[in-house]
């Protein structure tokens, strides 16, 4: 009963047998260690002083290990720590009872350097509390733990790194497993508390983990052991699970795959509030899983990388009959190897449909549905990307949409005429065929795509929606196959939802596309267009016999550049190139360039005439008011030289004074010879082409440029302007977007003065040029199919010389001006080849349009003096008119060929300008005007705000 003590204060070696009550009344010391012989012999109770346990025995807990060590309340101590270092055949072997505890009890299990054995229960507080805690760590990779731990009330945290074989039960307190070691026999069971596992890398849990509390599971090594969750959950796998994991109850519950899951996850644990309350399961890229099953309602898939096992007959996602809420999102890198089966659902409204929407690929067969009879509940399966297996569906009330590709073949069975009975399949993708293969089936299908044939293995009904869109091939398949082709065509019932005296304006009974064997301008028999045992119209009633009078005039195309005809109950389609959608995209960028050019010759034009009138600058010119003065270049001497020689011959010292004055500050104002603008600008326009909808553009950009006064009156300067501009919009029309860059030169020349009693009359010709490049894209929607988009660089070019009089008067500011202007706008070759329809596809080749307009134009400004200012308002009209060059050939190369036609653009336009300019001191002037352009085809409005300035 006793041992060697070596610090009888703090500390006891016991190194023989521990008789009752020993511990509580005869080793009360701080530090405790157990000798190699040390055992008990009868239950025992910690002493109130220890704090640290030691053991070194081999049989703690007797020879048969069947005394207890309870610690209880007696011991206030806040923590209690157990070292166990004895291992090999021995082990640490006597239950501890922690219930009465009120501290933290953490056990050593082995240390870093050495391995040991504990093989005895656990039991952590019965009673809750913060400082209750009960930590465990097994801690060398070879120690081996085998007694049951049962955390009670404890907050609970195991470390593992070697071995832990027996139970690890939870309760009202929270428990947390680190493991990089292995655990196994013994299940893992949370409860109420939750439960936290961390599984490392070289981790692995092969025993059963079993919760009904909130449960968070981070898995980077392997878990071999079956998960079985019914709270709140929340597990994250990066490694390997190579066992089921069942989820359920109504909890928000998630696992987030970015390993291997090598089994079957039962998913269930959602509410029904939103889909941020549904149970959820997203498999990362990369990661894998074998198969998902939905086993209750209200749960979500989101796959971005594969699901589902090599064998494809077997199932990779199952979701049970009766269910609502149950949806699958395949995602664009996400595949599905394996088969789909999708459940019944038991409610039809928005938030208890059953979804499958896939925006990857799906290698796998889809079932929906187990029957022909079942009401489905609107199933739904939305396809945008690659479908590659068979897809059936089964019942009453499902719907497939499909924009992308279904080379699989689609087997319909089921399906009724009556409301929420259809099986309906809405397309505007790409499907390899549709099979209804149940007597009586009835399909609703609605087509903007493609569908390679309907087949009828038994009896039943195809109901086409309206605009149902074909593919017309060469004219002998046409005869024999119609423009559908049906296989088991006498089982067939056609239904045409486009044949009907309630027909909407617009709508019509097919779309056809052109097919790379379409024989242009030949006669397609109208009664050939369905091969059908019965055919029948929106009402019900047979159109068989007279097909081609119900079909006249219900057919349209995809392109305006096709143009039908009917007559005699036969189709002939022509093809029309100045209809080309390419035309359209030329005279946007035409008219896009030709306003420009054409407003940055207004824009020079008006700085032209507001340094005339005197609103820029202050050059010397007749004005209004002041009709007689000369420019310069209209004097014999310069008026430099005149108040030179005026000073020189004054004798009178005080006119000499004064005329010397004035001689300076001509100097000061010859010494400014330079006029500045820049002008920033909005721009609208409409654009109504022969053979197209009307459409509209809009443009914002800049002109500046500066220009000198050379002392025989001549101006002479040069210009930039940028632009961005866009015109059209994506739909079947061509849109246009792109910016451009312009450089010009400028010069205005007076020819000389007359001047009369009410009038001054100044001749002058104004020369400008200008150059331009802009980079285009564009972008070409055709009906019922995907937007391509084309880019080039279009150039452009213009010149003008114009004939005029500056005419002051006293009562305003009259210029009339006549000339020339010479433009070239040169679009470059598009070329649109990849559209989802063939028939789409469409190159158009490059135009040159070289437009000669002869201008006139006439301009009053009127000036208003005010005390510290000059108001300028002004008004000009005109005309542009083309004499030469206003058409242009249109070319478009097709599947059929390469067609001509030539196109026009405005031959006559009227031309208006309104603005109000306003002079700052001597040097600075601001305008705001309007400028309006009115042709036959386009239409523009211009808003400029132009600052001037002399320097």
């Amino acid at each position: 009963m006793g041992g060697g003590v070596t610090n009888p204060l703090f500390a006891k070696e016991v190194n023989n047998d521990i008789a009752a009550n020993a511990l509580k009344n005869n080793h009360d010391e701080a530090e405790l260690t157990f000798g190699q012989n040390a055992k008990f012999t009868a239950e025992q109770t910690l002493g109130s002083n220890t704090t640290t346990i030691i053991n070194n025995a081999n049989k703690i807990g007797g020879d048969s290990g069947d005394k207890k060590l309870t610690i209880d309340t007696t011991n206030k101590n806040p923590t209690i720590t157990i070292t166990n270092k004895v291992g090999g055949s021995n082990s640490w072997n006597a239950e501890i009872d922690a219930q009465a505890y009120e501290g933290e009890l953490v056990i050593e299990n082995g240390t870093a350097e050495a391995a040991a054995k504990w093989s005895k229960k656990v039991t952590g507080a019965s009673a809750k509390g913060d400082n209750k805690k009960l930590t465990i760590n097994n801690a060398h990779a070879e120690s081996e733990w085998s007694g049951a731990i049962e955390a009670k009330q404890s907050i609970t945290t195991i470390n593992n790194k070697g071995k832990i074989t027996g139970a690890i039960t939870g309760a009202e307190g929270a428990v947390t497993v680190n493991n990089s070691g292995t655990i196994e026999t013994g299940a893992i069971t949370g409860a109420a508390g939750g439960l936290t596992i961390k599984n490392e890398e070289n981790g692995t849990i092969k025993s059963a983990t079993t919760t009904t509390g909130q449960f968070n599971l981070t898995n980077n090594g392997k878990i071999e052991g079956t998960i079985t969750a019914s709270g709140v959950t929340d597990i994250t796998n990066n490694g390997t699970i190579s066992a089921g994991v069942t989820l359920s109850g109504t909890n928000a519950s998630s696992i987030a795959n970015n390993g291997k899951i090598d089994a079957e996850v039962k998913l269930g644990g959602g509410t029904a509030a939103t889909e941020s309350n549904f149970a959820h399961f997203q498999n990362a890229g990369g990661a894998t899983i074998k198969k998902v099953n939905f086993t209750e309602s209200y749960a979500r898939i989101d796959n971005y990388g594969t699901i589902g096992s090599e064998t494809s007959s077997e199932t990779a996602i199952e979701s049970s009959a009766d269910k609502v809420g149950q949806i699958i999102n395949n995602h664009s890198t996400g595949q599905i190897i394996s088969k789909i089966v999708m459940g019944k659902a038991s409610g039809d409204t928005s938030d208890k449909l059953n979804i499958l929407n896939n925006w990857g690929t799906i290698s796998g067969d889809i079932e929906v549905g187990k029957d022909a009879t079942t009401d489905m509940k609107g199933n739904r399966v939305n396809n945008y990307n690659t479908i590659t297996g068979a897809v059936t569906l089964q019942g009453k009330n499902i719907n497939l949409t499909n924009s992308g590709s279904i080379t699989g073949e689609i087997t319909l069975k089921g399906g009724t005429a009556n409301a929420n009975e259809h099986l309906t399949i809405t397309n505007s993708g790409s499907i390899n065929k549709i099979t209804l293969n149940q007597q009586d089936s009835v399909a609703h299908i609605s087509n903007s795509g493609q569908i390679g044939s309907l087949n009828f293995a038994a009896a039943g009904t195809a109901v086409l929606g309206k605009n149902f869109a074909v593919t017309l091939e060469d004219k002998a398949s046409y005869d024999a196959n119609g423009a559908i082709k049906i296989d088991g065509n006498t089982s067939a019932t056609i239904k045409l939802e486009g044949v009907s005296n309630a027909r909407a304006a617009g709508d019509k009974a097919f779309i056809v596309n052109i097919g790379q064997g379409f024989q242009v301008g030949e006669a397609y028999d109208l009664k050939n267009f369905i091969k059908a045992n019965t055919i029948q119209n929106a009402q019900g009633t047979s159109i068989k016999d007279t097909l081609d009078t119900a079909l006249m005039n219900r057919i349209a195309t995809t392109q305006n550049i096709y143009d039908i005809n009917f007559s005699g109950g036969a189709m002939t389609i022509n093809i029309e190139a100045n209809k080309s959608i390419g035309a359209l995209g030329a005279i946007q960028s035409i008219a896009n360039m030709n306003s420009q050019m054409t407003r940055a010759q207004s824009i020079i034009d008006g700085v032209f005439d507001a340094v005339a009138t005197g609103e820029i600058g202050n050059l010397s010119y007749p004005r209004e008011g002041t009709i007689s003065t000369q420019y310069t270049g209209a004097s014999k001497k310069s008026k430099l030289e005149e108040l030179a020689e005026a000073v020189e011959s004054e004798k009178d010292p005080k006119v000499k004074e004064e005329k010397l004055a004035l001689l300076l500050a001509e100097k000061e104002r010859a010494n400014k010879s330079w006029i500045g603008f820049a002008t920033p600008y909005f721009s609208t326009s409409s654009i109504a082409a022969t053979g197209f909808a009307a459409t509209n553009g809009s443009a914002m950009g800049f002109v500046g440029g500066a220009a000198k006064a050379l002392d025989n009156g001549v101006l002479f300067g040069a210009h930039i302007g940028v632009e961005s501009q866009n015109a059209g919009k994506v739909g079947a029309e061509m849109q246009s977007l792109g910016s451009s860059f312009m450089a010009g030169v400028h010069t205005k020349m007076p020819l000389g003065q007359v001047n009369k009693a009410s009038l001054s009359l100044v001749p002058f010709v104004k020369l400008q040029a200008n150059a331009m490049l802009a980079a285009n894209s564009y972008r070409l929607t055709p009906l019922m199919d995907t937007t391509r988009e084309a880019t080039g660089l279009v150039s452009g070019f213009s010149a003008s010389a114009l004939f005029g009089l500056d005419m002051p008067t006293n009562f305003g500011y009259i210029t009339p001006e006549i000339g020339l202007m010479q433009q070239a706008v040169i679009m470059p070759e598009l070329a649109f080849n990849s559209f989802n329809t063939a028939a789409n596809n469409q190159t158009i080749k490059g135009t040159t349009a070289t437009p000669m307009y002869l201008l006139a134009q006439v301009r009053y400004t009127k000036a208003i003096k005010l005390e510290k200012m000059s108001l300028f308002p002004t008004i000009k009209a005109g005309i542009r008119y083309a004499m030469a060059g206003n058409s242009f050939v249109s070319s478009i190369k097709v599947q059929n060929g390469l067609f001509y036609a030539t196109n026009n653009i405005d031959s006559f336009v009227g031309v208006l300008e309104a603005g109000l300019g306003a002079k700052l001191g001597q040097n600075t002037a601001i305008n705001l005007s309007y400028g309006g352009e009115f042709g036959a085809q386009v239409k523009t409005h211009n808003i400029n705000v132009r600052v001037g300035w002399q320097f």
